[in-house]
């Protein structure tokens, strides 16, 4: 299990996500360049090694590969840093890539 500083360091990495703090010492990272109505890639990020992936704008077919619970968000708190990065990529395409509304890139 990754900790809270190797997640945060994790999204980081990424120059195209903002960090923006939430409540009760909570972290979110926002992807500024959403083609979809939401920003949120991550939330509540905790110190304590807790957090989730907004899942909901993944196509179905990548959707598929992870336990999306009831508000679409997926758990990312046992992941590795391979498979958080992954799930990253994935969301930010999915976030910024119009083939998912039927519309060429």
């Amino acid at each position: 299990m990754l900790s809270f500083e190797e997640k945060c360091a994790i999204f980081d990495s990424y120059p195209e996500l903002k960090k923006k703090k939430s409540s009760n010492g909570r972290i979110n990272y926002e992807y500024q360049g959403s083609r979809v109505r939401g920003k949120n890639v991550g939330i509540q990020l905790t110190a304590n090694g807790k957090g989730y992936v907004v899942g909901k704008y993944l196509d179905q077919k990548t959707a598929l590969k992870y336990d999306l619970n009831e508000t679409d968000d997926i758990n990312i708190t046992k992941f590795s840093e391979e498979r958080l990065r992954i799930l990253i990529g994935e969301v930010i395409d999915s976030m910024s890539n119009r083939k998912i509304f039927g519309w060429d890139r």
